[in-house]
């Protein structure tokens, strides 16, 4: 079991400010030692760390992690299409259990409907390809 299921498990155990004290510390480490985490990881531990923000409802700074998170699942799709032509079947098993891209962006639009940003959230809505959108996300941008 690693760092990340352990979060994952306090996260699910509804240990919000844990989980932020302890998302933070890896992070900052993270952002020391590059090698520490990988892509993946670190991806999925900026979504707990601005899930966790986002339960203390500071909407503006999820919003902004939420968006860092998006920013490095970019970073992993650059590297997965590298793997993938020399063969990297591991990447695909780790990228089964990531956060969905589409999950962060209603996150981001959500943080942004709390604050009254209401174009900023259409915004984030409507660059989600519309046979990707769920009905929840379909209800949010008709409200």
């Amino acid at each position: 079991m690693n760092v990340i299921d352990n979060i994952r498990e306090m996260a699910a155990a509804g240990l919000h400010s844990n989980v932020r004290i302890l998302s933070s510390l890896l992070l900052t480490m993270s952002n020391n030692n590059p090698e520490l985490l990988s892509p993946a990881q670190k991806y999925q531990l900026l979504v707990y760390h601005a899930d966790s923000i986002f339960h203390d409802k500071e909407y503006r700074n999820a919003a902004c992690k939420y968006s860092m998170a998006l920013q490095q699942k970019k970073v992993i799709s650059k590297t997965s299409k590298v793997r993938t032509s020399t063969g990297g079947a591991a990447s695909n098993l780790q990228a089964q259990s990531l956060p969905s891209e589409i999950e962060v962006k209603y996150k981001i639009a959500e943080c942004y409907t709390i604050l009254k940003l209401d174009k900023d959230a259409i915004a984030v809505l409507d660059g989600i390809a519309s046979r990707q959108r769920t009905p929840k996300i379909n209800m949010m941008l008709a409200n």
